[in-house]
This record gives structure tokens, sequence and C-alpha cells, in this order.
């Protein structure tokens, strides 16, 4: 067999096969040292193939560390984590929250002309981390988005690993807001006679997004999202199954059963019949998923028309108030708060912890009974 030689030499010719004893070696140099390397073969036009296959490999890592790879564009980046095992695995809100925060990130790189990951700095990370005044949990969350799709999709650098977490720990002042005050059964009685008769957008579902999550406490995007395959059966009757989108990722997924009162089941059936589709409230859903003419997501903007509603009415409170109503209720009906942990999605001991179906035994119905002047 005639060895062939290359042009290129980066690490001298293929070494000749030389026999020892029984098998042969090539001669090589490996750490500034001359040392034999058996070929673990007696014959002759292995050990010549070989040697020349062991020579073209060290030559191709020689040219990797003289020209290393070109980096990854960030959209390359993104396209790499999106067919990952990580992001397969996430249900389709996740996947379509995280792709919707995403392209945000996009076009504001694109303002700047950025296009690989080693033009991002740690200021210019966090120049768009805070962008419209973000929050301290919106910034670690977009940052925590960010450096996964980073680090999963094979960029050459990550400039968001070297940024740290804001606390997201809030002071007495912080709590101390006005739109977390709960509702009186008075004001729940002057919020859905105003939306009968007002013009707002998607009226029938506000009307039955407040009916929900006053007989739930459902937070808002729970209720925007809710779907009809949430409502199971057992021999005591229909019941909500659902994992707290806030909570799913403390928790495991862990989900919360609403035992349906008779109310609430007619409510869920007339809008069965009445829209089709997977979500009960199609019209506010799509509203929470969408987003700006540059790709930000418009999330925030979603219960406006409420806050609306309640300014015009003279309310202090917002959507988040139906919830505060619902546990205010069932601390008055004397429900167990740890319990009601089982209802409401709470994710801390002193937040009602208790994830598990006891919380069907509870009669939400002695709950609803209980009045707030």
């Amino acid at each position: 067999m005639k060895l062939l030689h290359f042009a290129s030499d980066f690490i001298g010719r293929p070494p000749r096969p030389m026999l020892r004893g029984k098998v042969y070696y090539i001669r090589q140099r490996i750490g500034g040292k001359d040392v034999w390397r058996s070929l673990h073969t007696r014959d002759k036009r292995e050990a010549e193939y070989l040697a020349v296959e062991i020579w073209r490999m060290r030559q191709t890592d020689q040219v990797k560390s003289i020209i290393p790879t070109p980096p990854r564009k960030l959209a390359l980046v993104w396209e790499t984590y999106t067919r990952t095992e990580r992001f397969q695995m996430l249900s389709e809100s996740t996947q379509a929250s995280k792709t919707v925060n995403w392209n945000a990130f996009m076009s504001w790189c694109r303002d700047r002309r950025i296009s690989y990951p080693h033009q991002l700095t740690p200021e210019l990370c966090i120049e768009f981390l805070e962008r419209n005044g973000a929050k301290n949990k919106t910034f670690n969350n977009a940052l925590g988005d960010l450096r996964l799709v980073l680090n999963e999709g094979g960029a050459d650098i990550n400039a968001f690993e070297q940024i740290a977490k804001r606390s997201t720990t809030r002071t007495t002042d912080d709590k101390k807001s006005q739109q977390f005050n709960a509702f009186s059964d008075r004001d729940v009685e002057r919020i859905l006679d105003y939306l009968a008769t007002s013009d707002v957008r998607h009226r029938e579902e506000w009307i039955a997004a407040c009916r929900i999550a006053s007989m739930t406490g459902l937070r808002y995007k729970d209720v925007a999202s809710l779907q009809f395959d949430s409502i199971q059966r057992d021999d005591r009757g229909a019941f909500l199954c659902l994992s707290p989108s806030k909570t799913a990722a403390k928790t495991g997924n862990r989900l919360v059963y609403i035992r349906l009162t008779p109310g609430l089941n007619d409510l869920l059936n007339e809008r069965r019949w009445r829209v089709a589709g997977d979500y009960v409230l199609p019209g506010l859903h799509e509203d929470y998923i969408r987003t700006d003419k540059n790709g930000k997501p418009m999330a925030s903007q979603a219960t406006k028309p409420f806050l609306k509603v309640c300014k015009r009415l003279g309310i202090d409170g917002s959507f988040h108030s139906f919830r505060v109503t619902f546990i205010t209720k069932a601390a008055k009906a004397g429900v167990d708060l740890e319990e009601l942990g089982g209802i409401v999605g709470h994710s801390t001991k002193t937040q009602t912890q208790a994830y598990n179906r006891a919380a069907l035994e509870i009669d939400i119905s002695d709950i609803l009974r209980a009045s707030i002047l």
C-alpha cells in the first residue's frame, strides 16, 4: 500500500509503522516527548492504514486549534435550544411564552445590530432586562430564561452568566398594595352589574372570568388559560384539576382540586355549549398571550380593562382581589388554611400549603356563603 502525504504539514508527515516484536508501532510526539504507540496489529497493510488515520485525526485537531469553529448566531442558538429534550418536555403554553420572550429579545438585539452572543456584554444584557422598568421578579425570570437558552443552544459565550439575580423580598410598604384588598359582597355585585351593560371587549367572558375567580380563588392567568379538559368527575360529581402556572416550577407541577358548586358547574356547561375549542374563555386567553409589533409579550396589559372598571366604580382593587376575597371568606367560614392550599395553590406553609385530594372534601358553598362587608 502506497502512503499518501498531504501538502499541509502541521504535525509532519504520517509516521512509518515499525515492527517491534510481534506488533507494529509508530513514533509520535506527545507532551513534548517522542514515544512509541502500539497499533495492536501484526498486519503491515493495516498498520500503514492506521498510521495515516491517526495522523489525519491529529492534524484535524491541530487545524481546529488554529482555526476555531465559527460562533453561532443568536438565531441558530435559539433553533438549537428548541430541539433539545428540555424544551420539548415543556407544555405548549410554556413553550409559547418562552418563544414570545425570545422574540422580544431578538427584536431588541436587531435594533442594536447584535447578531452573535459574543457581541453581548453584561451591561447590554442588564439594559434589556431592565427595559420598561421591569420588576426584580420579571428581571430574574427573563435572566433565567435567556441564560438557559444560550447555554443549551451552544453559544460560544454567555454574558447572562455574569449577571446575578436580584432580591425579590418585598418590604412591608411594598406589601401594602390597595390592589390586593378583598372585595366586599357589594363590590362584586357592582362590578358584575357594570360589566353586564358595558361595551368592554369580550364582555361576556369578563363576566364569566369574574364569577369563576370569585368561586375558585384562581389567579387571572389560570382563569384565562382554563381548559375544558381540566373538568373531571368522581363519584361525588365534577371538579377542576389543574396546576397553577405561578407555582408550577416551585412545586413540580403539583395539582389543585376545586369541587364545582352548582353555580360554577352551570357556568362551565354553558360555556362548553357556547364556545368552540379547548379554552373556556378563548378571547381572554388570546389577549393574554398576544404580543406587540416588536414581539414583546403584553400579558401585563391583559387585566387593564378590569382595572378601568374598578377605577370608574371607585373600588380599590384588581382582579387579584377576587383571590384575596375567596381566601378571606374561607378563613371566616372556618376552613383550615393549610387544606385550602389544595384549592388556591399556594406554595409555602405560610401561604396555605396542602396539595392533596383532601381539598375535594372542602365545601366551596360554605366559603361563598361567608359575607364580607
